[in-house]
Formats: C-alpha cells, sequence, structure tokens
C-alpha cells in the first residue's frame, strides 16, 4: 500500500481538484450572484410560503432526494470494480472518510460565518450541508461509474440522474427557504473539491488500471486498460 502523500503532492491534487468544473462552475455561479444582489431576492423570492415554485413540498423533496443521493452512492460502492480486498477496503474507506470530513467541514464553515438562513430559523445557512453532501457522494459515485465495465447507452444516463438528483436535491433547500443560491452553489463546490482532492491523492494509483474479462465459449477476454492521459 502506498504511503500518505506529502505536502508537495497534496498540493498537486488540490490544483488539479480546482480545476475540475464541478468545482469552478458552481463558485463562479456563487459570485455572480452575489456579485448581481440578487443572492437575497432568489431566496426570498422562492421560499416565501413555504410552497416553493417547482416543488410543493421542497422540503421533503430534498430529504427525498438526499436519500436518493445516498443509495447511489452505496450502490456505486458495491458496484466498483474489485483488484484486491486491500484496494477495495482502502478505497471504501478513503470515500467514507471523505463523506465526513466534508460534512464536518461544512458545520465548521456555519460556525464561522454564521450566516442567517432565509426563513430566519437560525444562523447556520452558509454553506449548505445537503449541497455539500451531493456534491461528495455525486463525485464519489460517477468515479466509481467510471470505473465500472458497463455500456456507454446505460453510463450516461446514470450520470445525467446523478446530476439531476445533485441538482434538484440542492435548489429544493433553496425553495424550502433555507438556503441562499449562494450557499448551495459553494456547498455543492465545496464537497467535490474534497472528493477530488482524495481521489487524485490517494486513489489514483489503486483506480488507475482497469481491468475487465469478457466470456466467451471457450474461455475469455482479459482487457487491462492503463490511462495515459488526465481524468
Amino acid at each position: 500500500m502506498p504511503g500518505l502523500p506529502n505536502m508537495s503532492e497534496f498540493k498537486h491534487a488540490s490544483i488539479k481538484a480546482v480545476k475540475d468544473p464541478n468545482v469552478w462552475l458552481p463558485l463562479i455561479g456563487a459570485g455572480l450572484v452575489v456579485a448581481s444582489d440578487a443572492d437575497n431576492s432568489i431566496a426570498k423570492s422562492q421560499g416565501e410560503g413555504g410552497q416553493g415554485h417547482l416543488f410543493g413540498d421542497p422540503q421533503g423533496t430534498s430529504s427525498d432526494l438526499y436519500d436518493l443521493a445516498s443509495l447511489a452512492f452505496i450502490v456505486s460502492e458495491i458496484a466498483a470494480p474489485r483488484e484486491s480486498f486491500s484496494s477495495s477496503a482502502r478505497r471504501a474507506t478513503a470515500d467514507v472518510g471523505t463523506v465526513v470530513f466534508s460534512m464536518g467541514l461544512a458545520e465548521g464553515l456555519k460556525q464561522v460565518t454564521h450566516r442567517k438562513r432565509p426563513d430566519n430559523d437560525n444562523y447556520q445557512s452558509f454553506p449548505s450541508g445537503h449541497a455539500t453532501y451531493l456534491g461528495t457522494t455525486t463525485a464519489i459515485a460517477r468515479r466509481n461509474l467510471r470505473k465500472t465495465d458497463m455500456p456507454q447507452w446505460l453510463r450516461t444516463p446514470l450520470n445525467l440522474g446523478l446530476y439531476g438528483t445533485a441538482i434538484a436535491g440542492s435548489w429544493a433547500r433553496v425553495e424550502a427557504g433555507k438556503h441562499h443560491p449562494s450557499d448551495v452553489l459553494v456547498g455543492y463546490a465545496l464537497g467535490s473539491f474534497v472528493a477530488k482532492v482524495v481521489e487524485y491523492a490517494f486513489l489514483t494509483d489503486d483506480d488507475g488500471i482497469f481491468i475487465s474479462l469478457a466470456p466467451m465459449d471457450n474461455g475469455g477476454i482479459l482487457t487491462v486498460t492503463i490511462p495515459l492521459g488526465g481524468d
């Protein structure tokens, strides 16, 4: 088993993670809504009366989609290819640790920023814990999906389903009056960033080689794919 990454490797993993569209794109979106003074107005207009514009029960919908993302995360962990017991255990441990760490980081930021929720419930608005969780689990599930042998016609809708669940679940929090748009955008970016840093720093070596077996009448064809480029 490889040793822990040093500071230089962590820095490289962090820089590579920032370049991921799931990190920089939500951050740009958050900057735009704040700069245009739309952050508060959108949150107020969407959360009025507890009735969302897209979801009739945004609070319940956000919880349902949170559970759906959890299920997708678990299924992806089970379906991911296994090269050895040690590498599978290392990946699963890293993935669970990633989720726990990202949620802890979001909670710590809530205590520091102390931003009031749009519905004035408390001062736990920034960043969105739901969106952080969705960003983390979506990134991990997509990585596992990428490593799982399946036809492209199935892989594409599964990826779209993961993104759709994350986007809808995050937006439901805005409609429920629990978060401003910037809260969920930064939360999603935070979760994605943590997941990608862990992937690049800890799991690149183990996940870099993809092995598949295609059965045939008199045996089978073993294919070993070694990626030479980026993600």
